[in-house]
């Protein structure tokens, strides 16, 4: 397959930014300075990670379903406004809070987790067991 020449190359950038641009305005009802404004807030990557910049994939534009319900006329589930709009993420990370079904709990506990893991609390952090005396060598307790 021959490479595109610069012009092609251009003609597809511009392509990709008219759809990006038509899509931020279709659906949530934000202009491309609005999105750039937020995504340089947020020093140029995903909120949470921190990791992610939005350069081979966008970052999504996350939005409060449960405030987009109480305070606009919109359907939380298609369309996003300013009003309920809370920040730029990559897919993974907005795929933890669809996931997590945005409770604030669920976070709480992952800090937990993390901090505190079960399995630590149940055996002491050990990294290994001492093999017991009267078992022979192997052989499962």
């Amino acid at each position: 397959m021959p490479r595109r020449t610069k012009e092609q190359l251009d003609a597809a950038r511009k392509r990709k930014l008219a759809a990006r641009k038509a899509r931020l305005k279709a659906v949530h009802h934000m202009s491309v300075e609005e999105y750039e404004a937020l995504k340089d807030y947020q020093g140029g990557v995903c909120y949470l990670c921190r990791w992610a910049t939005g350069k081979t994939i966008a970052l999504a534009v996350d939005h409060d379903h449960k405030r987009a319900a109480e305070m606009c006329s919109h359907d939380p589930h298609k369309e996003t406004c300013v009003n309920c709009w809370r920040g730029l993420l990559c897919n993974p990370c907005n795929k933890v809070f669809r996931l997590a079904k945005d409770s604030i709990d669920f976070f709480r506990r992952g800090m937990e987790y993390l901090a505190n893991p079960p399995a630590r609390q149940l055996f002491g952090g050990k990294n290994f067991k001492e093999p017991d005396a009267d078992l022979p060598e192997g052989r499962p307790e």
